[in-house]
């Protein structure tokens, strides 16, 4: 919480194994940005102090090598750090005393026999309670507790979800089952991945850093170690962040390390390699000055959302945005949109436009409108917002260009300057984002209610 703080050193060594290691240049990552409100934590006397409410990467050196954890500070009294997340066009918030509200509508619309269909204004999800983090795909809404049990509150699909062994769809919020056989619960659970669109899959991180993952493993695209019709596998250990999307999961582990599983898809793994990844594989250098041949000091991961299942995005600690594959296929022409401002794929990750185009500042965050609306959104150090790419809907919040986006990051209006909590529709032509004073911006497509003003369209936000 705002206010609390804890032992830097110990937790480092801790991290890395090395309960001598020496612990040298800790550095919570937004601290230095220019505008203040993303100053979410300090270091004083080897202490790491919560300052504001948000989530930030902190890294530093253990006997002179690097390390990554993500700090989620909550504010003061408050169970949860505020957050919101998108589904098919139905919107899940989890406030920060730990209630979520949903609006908008979609295909996740069978929780606790309701209908979440066409919902313009938020209303409350009354079944649940002590929410730390939710998670949302195209069927089904996850929530963390804050007592690290993981939870099933609305949805379910076929025999893509495991929750209590069966393939049920779930009217009352229903504890989530693990392990080969289903009969433990999942327990000590840290973080979900961001489940995505029509993939019908999730992953977990647990509180020793265990990658845990469930439904759809398509092309060996849970990072198990097997592909489709395989039974067996191993776990990933020392897991920071996961991302995912159609058939391909990123993976950021604490020594700052990216690695991917599944299939590329067919654009760019940033292996060098296009073959299905059932073992996890490291992210090669591309154009970074990385000295080890790898993509290395990288603290967030990002990849697409369906139709962007073709792009990978990645944030090192010195602010610069990597990306790689491509994005494009779809209708309005979404090779345009491809981040380092031309439509040829790269198979190596190589500069994004936004930090080339701002070489002073920090990329803090970055998200994508969903399946065939391939636009971009990065927020920076200053609290200016950036967009590029598809702007069909104006989900970009640049009202002069109505389809074909621009190829290179171009800045936006204030409306979204000062964003702290950034999301993109998972299927769908919209951007959410939190401010400093905890209330929700939208702007794009609002046909179903997603925007949560009942409103149709939004170029404004």
């Amino acid at each position: 919480q705002v206010g609390q703080s804890f032992d830097a050193v110990e937790f480092f060594r801790n991290l890395s194994g090395l309960p001598n290691g020496t612990v040298t240049d800790i550095e919570v990552y937004t601290a230095s940005a220019e505008n203040p409100i993303y100053h979410i934590a300090q270091v004083q006397d080897n202490m790491i102090v919560g300052t504001h409410w948000g989530k930030t990467p902190v890294t530093a050196n253990v006997d002179g090598k690097f390390y990554v954890f993500h700090l989620e500070v909550r504010p003061a009294g408050a169970v949860a750090m505020p957050m919101i997340i998108a589904g098919t066009g139905t919107l899940f918030a989890l406030k920060a005393d730990g209630t979520v509200w949903y609006w908008g509508g979609g295909e996740t619309s069978t929780g606790f026999g309701k209908t979440i269909k066409n919902i313009t204004y938020p209303k409350q999800l009354t079944d649940i309670k002590n929410g730390i983090q939710i998670a949302v795909n195209q069927h089904t809404v996850y929530v963390l507790k804050a007592d690290g049990t993981a939870w099933i509150v609305a949805g379910g699909h076929a025999s893509y979800l495991s929750a209590d062994g069966t393939s049920n769809v779930y009217t009352v919020p229903t504890r989530m089952r693990g392990g080969n056989t289903g009969t433990q619960y999942l327990e000590n659970i840290v973080s979900f991945a961001v489940n995505m669109a029509v993939s019908r899959k999730g992953a977990a991180i647990d509180k020793n850093g265990r990658l845990i993952a469930w439904g759809n493993n398509g092309y060996g695209s849970s990072a198990l170690g097997f592909a489709s019709g395989g039974t067996s596998g191993t776990y990933m250990n020392n897991v920071v962040a996961i991302s995912l999307s159609y058939q391909q999961e990123v993976i950021l582990t604490s020594d700052g390390y990216v690695y991917v599983a599944g299939t590329s898809n067919p654009q760019g793994y940033g292996t060098g390699t296009n073959n299905v990844q059932s073992t996890p594989a490291r992210v090669l250098r591309g154009d970074s000055p990385s000295k080890s041949g790898y993509l290395e000091k990288v603290v967030i991961i990002y990849t697409g959302n369906e139709t962007e299942r073709r792009h990978r995005l990645a944030i090192t600690s010195d602010g610069k945005c990597w990306g790689w594959g491509q994005i494009g296929g779809n209708s309005d022409g979404g090779t345009a949109s491809c981040s380092w401002g031309n439509s040829t794929a790269s198979r190596y990750p190589k500069l994004t436009s936004v930090s080339s185009q701002n070489p002073d500042k920090k990329v803090l965050m970055m998200t994508g409108s969903g399946s065939g609306y391939d636009g971009k959104m990065y927020v920076l150090s200053d609290g200016s917002a950036w967009g590029q790419g598809s702007n069909s809907y104006g989900q970009l919040s640049i009202t002069s260009i109505s389809v074909n986006g621009p190829k290179t990051a171009t800045k936006l209006g204030t409306g979204m300057f000062g964003i702290r909590y950034l999301t993109g529709a998972n299927m769908g032509a919209f951007i959410l984002g939190i401010k400093d004073d905890g209330y929700v911006w939208g702007v794009g497509s609002a046909s179903k209610g997603q925007l949560g003003r009942g409103a149709k369209k939004e170029k404004n936000p």
